[in-house]
């Protein structure tokens, strides 16, 4: 079995995903409801999630209520396959950031020593630099959800759209 957590890919037979999802799907509802009983998911992500102006392809949906059209609703979302391997890994490791997109980041903090109160602002306008730089923009393409929340909240830093969230 061969199942590749970024790209949402699965590699089984139906005997295999029927015998071997419902682990998993619990797994993540446990973690989900966890999380949530926690407050362990910041409200930003969380919003990105929920809100439908976060959700720039969503035509006025945000993410959940696009589960909850598919027929996926309350805990369910949180078993469903999609949500497991495109959104699970964004609550619990962060976006999926292009590499050179954190090299630079890595770079400017260690540029700074031991970062003190006067640094931030520092950090926060190369923040800003970053990713018009790398040109990170959103595509209906765009295969992580994290990538492509890292994008709207990026051009709404820079004023490209209306919420930022």
């Amino acid at each position: 079995m061969f199942v590749s957590m970024r790209s949402g890919c699965l590699d089984l037979t139906e005997a295999e995903a029927a015998s071997s999802w419902s682990p998993i799907a619990n797994a993540s509802l446990a973690l989900m409801k966890s999380l949530l009983a926690r407050e362990g998911i910041p409200a930003r992500p969380l919003r990105l999630f929920t809100d439908a102006a976060c959700y720039v392809g969503g035509r006025g949906r945000s993410h959940i209520e696009t589960f909850e059209k598919n027929g996926a609703h309350g805990e369910e979302v949180f078993r469903h396959p999609h949500f497991v391997y495109r959104y699970l890994p964004f609550f619990i490791f962060g976006p999926d950031l292009p590499e050179p997109l954190v090299l630079a980041s890595q770079d400017e903090v260690r540029s700074c020593g031991n970062i003190t109160s006067g640094d931030i602002e520092t950090l926060r306008k190369a923040s800003k630099r970053w990713p018009a730089a790398m040109a990170l923009t959103e595509t209906p393409q765009s295969s992580s959800f994290g990538s492509r929340s890292i994008a709207t909240s990026t051009r709404a830093m820079l004023g490209q759209c209306t919420t930022l969230c």
